[in-house]
């Protein structure tokens, strides 16, 4: 993009204005992490007040439905002769390659590579098969026995052990809506930008993508890649996939997000598209109650593609990478649930690509899937073109943005291209998703910026959609995109701060715990929340991570950083939280406990 593009185009503008693999930490996790990963969940009965039609039998509801499994049962299942893939994290220096120099983040890759050689001398002599190798994050995806899987956590070596589990993907007047033709006619349509789609394949020889696909690759675990193998890179690699209806997805995905033609296109008309085919073929009971055989995708290779997204961004300009699938159901952000997944992801944003992810079709109005659910990806979950709530959409008080997705019906959903140079009209969170990933492509066609900075904007100017516990902006791209050009982008703050009940007593039969609330304006890359003596001193590290938008709550209940209850007294609490500039918002309290 040149500068007179910017000088004169936006000059008239301010004018005019789904199985994929999941995981659980086990017990070789630090015992600090352990203290602090799950400790700010929003209250449940705060989203009591407004049911919705779409799925109010599940208001409130406190528990989790992972596709994960337990450590006991992950043990169960490899008894005998039996395997489970799993994602195993190691000790190696580590930083987000987007802060380092290109000798330092060389330097980091070797001892990556020396940390995984660590790890697999530690399962040497034991049945197990190394399924990906990663080389920018400090992870490894293997397949392991009984024997290996006890080596592994009794090693040392491993800093955390996930399962790696397979997801389906989340099964379009849309542009307009969003003000994506506005910034057209001002002279921005995302070219020389690429949106890498992760998904079942794209048909390149679309007429709707003609010339559209600039680099394919695929990763499939199961060996259904084009050439039959478990990787591929180059032309073909990236086709769509041919054996369930299921894939059919990829292509409609990419027509959204950079389709084009005489009579409609997609959001940005003239960015191009990285084909990242991630999906493998299932049969059988992994195919549940669907098709058979089916697409899914583990996760292990959906960390792969997002890796060679990286790398893909020495030589293209990435804006965005796009993952309509998932499963699950969380309340709460889920980092602690693939640890390599959010690192890969928090590597992306650090080089300015936002990740993209649906959060599922299962109607959840409190709670999502994985992975949109993690802190660092950008959640989309739907409207209809009346701008309310999908019926099907997932939505919770920390999805990121709205977009259209259809309204369940086959006249009111996204029509994009779909193999066999055809068309047709799908509805799905799957089908908003690449409306928000083509609006990062315009975003930075108009103005190259941070992801969260990005994010704010679109957040700040969206129209707010109001839903059973939340109210999240749809994104509007035209204003966002003059908000960022004015470097107006509001600043983060931390709000509602207060404590209940207090005083409290933690040996009484009531009134045990306090509850810290608080909540944040946008997503902060570190909130901590402390229990201080009157003097300073820590008494207790109650949160320490990255949170997204929304009202949050911490529960003390009165015990020390040695788990003992602290002496009578009034304490001090301190939230802090800071965003992606380096800004730095704090907010104090007291509370009385008594004995």
């Amino acid at each position: 993009m040149t500068s007179s593009k910017t000088s004169t185009s936006f000059a008239a503008l301010r004018l005019l204005g789904v199985t994929v693999a999941l995981a659980l930490l086990v017990a070789v996790v630090p015992a600090s992490s352990k203290a602090d990963t799950r400790e700010a969940p929003r209250r449940a009965t705060e989203a009591a007040s407004a049911p919705s039609p779409r799925n109010a039998a599940k208001l409130g509801k406190a528990v989790s439905r992972s596709p994960f499994r337990s450590v006991s049962e992950l043990r169960s299942a490899v008894a005998g002769r039996g395997t489970v893939r799993v994602i195993v994290g190691f000790d190696a220096e580590f930083a987000p390659e987007g802060e380092l120099s290109a000798a330092q983040a060389s330097a980091q890759r070797a001892g990556i590579k020396s940390g995984r050689q660590a790890l697999l001398a530690a399962v040497a002599g034991t049945r197990h098969k190394v399924v990906r190798k990663f080389k920018t994050i400090p992870y490894v995806a293997l397949e392991v026995s009984a024997a290996s899987l006890a080596r592994l956590e009794a090693s040392g070596v491993a800093t955390s052990i996930s399962e790696d589990v397979a997801l389906p993907p989340t099964l379009a007047q849309s542009v307009p809506l969003i003000q994506g033709d506005d910034l057209w006619a001002a002279g921005f349509d995302g070219t020389d930008h690429v949106v890498a789609v992760l998904d079942t394949g794209v048909e390149s020889s679309h007429s709707f993508l003609t010339g559209k696909v600039v680099d394919e690759s695929c990763f499939s675990a199961n060996g259904s890649c084009p050439n039959g193998s478990t990787q591929q890179f180059g032309a073909g690699a990236g086709q769509d996939c041919d054996y369930a209806d299921g894939c059919l997805h990829g292509t409609h995905v990419a027509g959204i997000a950079a389709g084009t033609s005489g009579s409609f296109s997609g959001v940005a008309r003239g960015a191009d598209i990285a084909a990242v085919q991630v999906f493998s073929e299932f049969t059988g009971a992994d195919c549940g109650d669907g098709e058979d055989p089916c697409a899914l995708s583990y996760s292990s290779d959906q960390i792969a593609g997002l890796e060679h997204v990286l790398d893909l961004s020495d030589t293209h300009d990435i804006a965005s990478a796009n993952l309509s699938l998932g499963g699950g159901q969380f309340f709460l952000t889920c980092d602690y649930l693939d640890p390599a997944y959010q690192v890969i992801i928090g590597q992306l944003r650090s080089l300015g690509i936002a990740t993209v992810i649906a959060t599922g079709n299962e109607g959840f109005v409190d709670s999502m899937g994985f992975p949109a659910c993690l802190p660092n990806a950008i959640s989309v979950s739907s409207t209809d073109k009346s701008d309310a709530v999908s019926v099907f959409a997932n939505n919770a008080f920390f999805t990121s943005l709205m977009a259209p997705g259809g309204d369940g019906t086959s006249t009111g959903g996204i029509n994009s291209s779909v193999p066999g140079n055809a068309f047709a009209v799908l509805n799905g969170t799957s089908m908003a998703t690449p409306h928000v990933a083509g609006a990062w492509a315009l975003m930075h066609d108009v103005q190259p910026a941070s992801v969260f900075e990005t994010l704010r904007a679109l957040q700040a100017t969206g129209k707010l959609i109001p839903d059973a516990t939340a109210t999240i902006p749809r994104i509007n791209v035209f204003d966002a995109a003059a908000m960022l050009t004015a470097g107006t982008t509001p600043g983060l703050t931390l709000t509602g701060v207060s404590d209940a009940p207090d005083p409290f007593t933690p040996k009484a039969k009531k009134k045990k715990a306090t509850f810290i609330e608080w909540t944040l304006s946008h997503y902060s890359i570190n909130t901590k929340v402390k229990i201080q003596k009157k003097s300073g001193k820590l008494v207790k590290l109650l949160v320490n991570r990255d949170l997204g938008m929304g009202p949050w709550f911490v529960k003390w209940n009165g015990k020390n950083k040695k788990g003992k209850v602290a002496k009578a007294g009034t304490y001090k609490y301190v939230i802090s939280a800071m965003n992606d500039d380096g800004q730095v918002v704090k907010k104090t309290g007291t509370v009385k406990l008594k004995r």
